[in-house]
């Protein structure tokens, strides 16, 4: 389903809730040498929010007056946990005749049989990712959401800080204590923790390992371009 025109550079739309979750996705994809276009649903995380607590008719509706706007990109990639797990992505992709790849498909490749924790944007995305979860590795999860921690992202404070000021030392904490030896990042703006929330478990010597769903998104985006094109770009 890879739309593309002859002569054409491929180009992948890169859409998100806010515009910092977009320009993470946008050096993620160019640092990969694609040529992106940045594709922001809403101004900040809470209007974000409010957009996908709407009815699922309204929100898909809104949505696809966006994207039919972008018909020069050749798939879209949802660099958004908690917008990917509240709309129809399958049938957005029907409709738009366009490939689109979420984060959400790297949760069902977890398999432990201890206990998992999550951290999250907002509830919506939270039982989305447990959900995916539970369908494929028979485990506890350890769970957490906190909108504040993307509003102190899109704010640049420093990553050390925001893991103090909101308590996600005292989350690591009790997730060793309980066992967790994964750490599921479930919203892309915590990748600006990553480092940080790393350095922090190797210094405390926990066995926890720390996921984001870059790497899949990675990998997805190079097997449909190479079953397209032939090649990998």
């Amino acid at each position: 389903m890879l739309s593309r025109k002859r002569g054409r550079t491929l180009k992948i739309g890169v859409v998100a809730g806010t515009p910092i979750d977009v320009k993470f996705g946008i050096e993620f994809l160019e640092n990969k040498g694609y040529t992106v276009e940045a594709i922001a649903i809403s101004r900040n995380p809470l209007e974000q929010t409010v957009f996908q607590t709407l009815t699922s008719e309204k929100r898909e509706i809104e949505l696809i007056s966006i994207l039919e706007k972008y018909d020069d990109c050749n798939m879209f990639l949802f660099y958004c946990n908690s917008l990917s797990s509240t709309v129809d992505v399958h049938k957005i992709s029907e409709i738009l005749k366009k490939e689109i790849i979420t984060p959400l498909g790297a949760y069902s490749e977890i398999r432990t049989d201890k206990n998992v924790a999550i951290i999250a944007a907002n509830a919506q995305s939270l039982a989305m990712i447990e959900s995916i979860i539970y369908q494929s590795t028979p485990c506890r999860t350890i769970c957490m959401s906190n909108l504040a921690i993307v509003e102190a992202i899109e704010n640049k404070n420093e990553p050390d800080q925001i893991i103090i000021d909101y308590g996600i030392d005292v989350y690591l904490d009790m997730c060793n204590r309980h066992g967790v030896d994964k750490f599921i990042l479930g919203c892309t703006h915590f990748d600006y923790l990553e480092g940080n929330i790393q350095k922090y478990v190797n210094n405390k010597g926990y066995q926890i390992e720390i996921i984001t769903p870059k790497k899949f998104m990675y990998s997805r985006i190079k097997e449909i371009v190479s079953n397209n094109e032939g090649k990998v770009k």
